[in-house]
């Protein structure tokens, strides 16, 4: 069943598993992220070997991740504000180094919605998925302040 901070029950399994996601970084390893707090990055190299396992602080405790992109150095990485069942509200993103996971900075995000689907560490940015009112992809760039 798992840890019963994150196992949901036989029929859904480990949330911390199934909530997870995996990202490759420019320097060839797979970044697998496991939804615990603070959040577990697991480095994996190319042959399967694991090289390091990281442990990413939210900007407030208690906060899980709930995605993350990988970019140069660094790692960006989404955490829900608060969450209800299946349904999470708010985010905030901390950006660390890939190397060590020690937190550069935190955002927090107030006006952005949609997917994040990519993060760009020089300039650094955000850029986001979402639907405009007439049901049209719209790409939003959110630059840090």
């Amino acid at each position: 069943m798992g840890d019963a901070r994150y196992a949901r029950g036989p029929m859904f399994g480990n949330r911390s598993v199934t909530s997870g996601r995996i990202r490759l970084g420019e320097d060839g390893n797979a970044y697998l992220m496991r939804r615990t707090s603070p959040a577990t990055v697991h480095v994996i190299s190319s042959s399967g070997d694991l090289v390091r396992t990281l442990m990413i602080d939210p900007a407030e405790t208690g906060q899980m991740p709930i995605d993350m992109q990988v970019a140069a150095d660094r790692i960006a990485m989404e955490f829900s504000v608060s969450c209800s069942g299946d349904r999470c509200e708010g985010h905030n993103f901390t950006i660390a180094d890939r190397t060590t996971g020690h937190k550069i900075s935190d955002y927090a995000d107030e006006k952005v919605h949609g997917v994040f689907f990519c993060y760009g560490a020089k300039p650094e940015h955000f850029n986001f998925l979402t639907v405009s009112e007439d049901n049209e992809l719209k790409l939003i760039e959110a630059v840090a302040k």
